[in-house]
Parts: structure tokens; sequence; C-alpha cells
């Protein structure tokens, strides 16, 4: 079931010319011909991974490479920028590297496809008090800051017990607080390792700003990264 919807927009709107009439010039009925053709190959499924090209268009994902797709759960978004970020490294005033990590749908994420938005990381576990009273908030700060560019990545390496977390662990996570965002795995921190060598405690809180500059790093109250989003929203 896909949950991210673009109703093949490129296809529907200027793809539909009027039909020429007896007094039409042969180039009005070839231009009509072509755009008819080009509704035709957006509307396709060029690398066979189920979506049309028309809605890999519309995400910004590759019609010719069917691991590059959007997303078929949580109705994530994806920006435009996603492929041009050019990485420099871990500390602030630095472009953060992608990484690629499985949420509680078991669906891979992309740091890189959120370039537009102000990203939190919140890197944690889920045995970790303070991570819990982080996650009974992040839904709400969520709510209210979406608006303002706020998305929010809850990462964890191990789940309530201490073992690896799974999939499924990552879903009642996200069902116990309500989430709608990404839930991530971050195998023994081992994406997150180079942010969480820079202090110490749980949660980690990694705060990039569009373009996926890293703002700061360390532990901070809800208050704060609220202020902080907000700050980052009216540069």
């Amino acid at each position: 079931m896909r949950l991210l919807s673009f109703v093949l927009s490129l296809a529907a709107v200027g793809c539909l010319g009027t039909s020429p009439g007896s007094g039409s010039s042969s180039a009005d009925a070839d231009a009509d011909a072509d755009t008819d053709a080009d509704a035709d190959v957006g509307d396709g499924d060029t690398d066979g991974d189920g979506w049309s090209d028309a809605e890999e268009a519309a995400s910004y994902t590759d019609p010719d490479d069917a691991e590059d797709h959007p997303y078929e759960f949580g109705d994530y978004p994806m920006d435009p920028c996603r492929n041009d970020i050019e990485s420099t490294g871990y500390t602030p005033g630095d472009i953060a590297p992608d990484f690629v990590m499985p949420d509680q749908f078991g669906q891979p994420v992309r740091l890189h496809d959120f370039c537009d938005h102000t990203v939190v990381m919140t890197i944690g576990a889920f045995w970790c008090g303070p991570c819990i009273e982080a996650a009974a908030e992040l839904r709400a700060m969520y709510d209210e800051l979406g608006d303002e560019g706020f998305w929010p990545l809850d990462i964890t390496a191990w789940n309530r017990d201490g073992a690896a977390a799974t999939v499924p662990d990552l879903a009642a996570w996200a069902e116990d607080y309500d989430l709608n965002t990404p839930v991530l795995w971050d195998d023994t921190f081992r994406g997150t390792s180079d942010y969480m060598a820079q202090g110490n405690g749980l949660p980690h809180r990694v705060i990039l700003a569009p373009g996926m500059e890293v703002v700061t790093i360390g532990v901070y109250s809800e208050e704060e990264i609220r202020d902080m989003v907000l700050e980052i929203a009216a540069r």
C-alpha cells in the first residue's frame, strides 16, 4: 500500500492538448501527438520497481534505478537537493555525510532525502530513561514545528532489553509514542559514532540546518531544541 500519493501530476497537467479540429495545422497535430507520447512514457515504469516514471520524477528519484524510488510507507518527504549534497564532515559547520538505515517499516531511509529540512537526530537507546522522555515529546514537537521545516529522526542501536533493535522493536516504539516520523536502527551506532564521540550522554542530539549543515551536537532539552529550530527557520 502506497502512502506516498503523487497522483501523476506531471502526466495530468498540461499533457492533454485540445484535439485538433478541421482547421488545425499539421504542426498542432504533431505537437499533440508528441504530448500524448510523453504522457505515455510518464505513465510507464522504466526500471520495473512498481513506481511510474511520473511518480519518480515528482519525488526526485531515478526512473532508471530500481533501488531509487519514493518511500512506500510513512509519507516521508524527498527534497530536490537529495542528490546534490557534497559532504565535508561531522563537526559544526560541516556538511553532514549521508547514511542509510532501516526504519519501523523495514524500508531503507536516507538522511540526504531530507536536505531541505531542519533535521534533528535523537540518538539513544530504548532502555534509556531520558530517551523515553524525549520520545514522549517528539510527536508534539513535530506537530508544532513541522511547518517550520522540522524533521525528527529517532535513532537507536538497542531495544529495551539491550539487544540489537529489530524492525518490530522500532515499530513498537513508534506505536508507543504515536510517532509518524522515522524511527531508525543504527547497528552499534556505526552510522552516528562520529557524532557520539563529540560528547557524552543520551540522548545525543545532532541538529542539521537545510543543506545538511551541522549546526550543533550535544545533549539538549526539548525547549532548547525548539528554540534552535525556530532560530534556523528565521534565517
